[in-house]
């Protein structure tokens, strides 16, 4: 696992959190935060 695959999967459990205690900020701060990929990561994991 490269270190840009470790820094996503952490925050991708801090948009989990955020989420559990219903943080609806979340998108906006993880797609100014996260690259493409982490911000379509962040969408899908909103519509589980």
């Amino acid at each position: 696992m490269t270190n840009d695959e470790r820094e996503i999967q952490r925050k991708l459990r801090a948009l989990q959190y955020a989420e559990t205690v219903g943080d609806a900020s979340c998108h906006q701060e993880f797609t100014h935060a996260l690259d493409d990929d982490a911000s379509d990561l962040c969408t899908q994991t909103s519509k589980l």
